[in-house]
Order: structure tokens, then C-alpha cells, then sequence
């Protein structure tokens, strides 16, 4: 979604890495705690 954003202008090139950074984060953050919870209900 946010390359689409970037592709067609909509954002440009510095705003879409600073947000694309940021959402990476937040995506590892999310996986590591989905990883963790499944090791504490098994």
C-alpha cells in the first residue's frame, strides 16, 4: 500500500521512507508478539 502511495506521487520519496521505516518496526514488533503468544498457549 504504501509503495502505491509513493509510486503515484502521492507521497514523496523522503516522507515514504520515513512512514515505510516506521511501519517496519511496528510489523516486527506485531510478529514478535504473535510469536510469543503462541509459544505461552502451547
Amino acid at each position: 500500500m504504501l509503495s502505491l502511495l509513493k509510486d503515484t506521487d502521492y507521497l514523496e520519496n523522503k516522507a515514504f521512507e520515513s512512514v515505510y521505516e516506521d511501519a517496519d518496526e511496528v510489523a516486527k514488533m506485531l510478529f514478535s508478539i504473535v510469536k510469543t503468544s503462541r509459544k505461552t498457549d502451547n
